[in-house]
């Protein structure tokens, strides 16, 4: 004898089965699970629907595993399971001939919420679809020419657009305009940041983060080397000096420049070096050296780079030069410093 597989219904008295179906279309429908990570609503409304879906079943599941259940599609008003967020829909819980004694009798309840549920979404579609015309010409089209539309009572339609779509889209909005305001704070933040402007007329500030003495002298520097400093698309030439500058004068690390000047780490490493290398190379030839012990104390005072924990890195040669990176920080910095008046003439 061999036995008979395939879906079967759970409903008491029903005896659908898929390979018996034959032409006859039908669906079998799991038993709703409780879903837990898209938010408390989902969770609540599929709790619900779950705790109902057994209640229409009426049986003892005890020891049984819930996982086979299955309610064949001849148990939902119009043949189809409701989708979760269409509450109101006679179909969210299976309704038609679920016992022996039911079976075979009208459902007349069902029936009469499935004619409501049903007027209800006409109503909706028909009241969307005026506005929408009120909204597109408002001066041509007359009030009189709106079909009146009966006053809605229920809490939740079903639209062409349904909840979990919405959802979905706002979520989306949402998530656009939250990385639009960043954008916004990332641009103003660099279009206002570290710009000579900021720097001009203002000898403290210039002081504070260049240990240049006045905004004339650093000027000067940045008009002596614009020609040398390379373009880039995220930081002007200016910013570009101001961010080599800072680190040697304060010894800021590559994270916080980075975020200062809103770009990557390796960025901010790779533009401190293509700095200094600049700097290096214009002020080799053009510097006499008064006292060179009076200038080392002073560079280390100034440019607190050098007094603290310097990066491994440094000390290697870059393109097959004959001076190591810490040199070439070390030369630009006093460099700097001999531009103080109290080392030598600025003149």
């Amino acid at each position: 004898m061999s036995m008979i597989t395939g879906t079967c219904c759970s409903v008491e008295g029903c005896h659908n089965r898929s390979p018996k179906d034959g032409e006859i279309l039908r669906h079998y429908y799991r038993l709703p699970a409780i879903i837990t990570n898209q938010g408390s609503e989902c969770e609540t409304l599929s709790t619900e629907r779950r705790r109902l879906w057994l209640a229409s079943l009426n049986q003892d599941f005890t020891g049984k595993n819930l996982a086979n259940v299955r309610v064949c599609s001849d148990h939902f008003v119009n043949k189809n399971k409701a989708s979760l967020y269409q509450r109101d829909s006679p179909d969210w819980v299976p309704t038609i001939s679920m016992s022996t004694k039911s079976r075979g009798m009208l459902d007349t309840k069902s029936a009469a919420a499935n004619a409501r549920y049903t007027r209800k979404v006409q109503r909706h579609k028909k009241r969307s679809a005026a506005a929408a015309l009120k909204e597109l010409s408002p001066c041509d089209l007359p009030e009189e020419s709106l079909e009146p539309v009966e006053p809605e009572t229920g809490v939740a339609t079903q639209t062409d657009i349904d909840q979990p779509l919405y959802l979905a889209m706002a979520e989306e909005i949402q998530y656009l305009r939250t990385e639009n305001i960043d954008l916004k704070e990332q641009v103003l933040r660099l279009s206002n940041s570290h710009k000579i402007e900021e720097f001009r007329g203002r000898d403290d500030k210039v002081k504070n983060y260049t240990g240049l003495p006045t905004f004339e002298v650093l000027s000067t520097v940045y008009n002596d080397v614009e020609k040398d400093l390379p373009k880039k698309k995220s930081l002007d030439k200016f910013q570009f000096l101001i961010m080599c500058l800072m680190r040697m004068r304060l010894n800021l690390p590559l994270q916080f420049l980075a975020f200062e000047f809103c770009i990557s780490v390796s960025s901010a490493s790779r533009y401190f070096n293509e700095a200094v290398n600049v700097l290096y190379a214009r002020f080799k030839p053009v510097i006499q050296w008064p006292d060179g012990d009076r200038v080392i104390r002073l560079v280390k005072q100034k440019y607190t780079m050098l007094s603290g924990t310097l990066p491994v890195d440094m000390l290697s040669c870059r393109n097959s030069e004959n001076a190591i990176e810490l040199d070439k920080v070390l030369f630009v910095a006093s460099c700097l410093a001999n531009l103080c008046p109290s080392v030598v003439d600025c003149n």
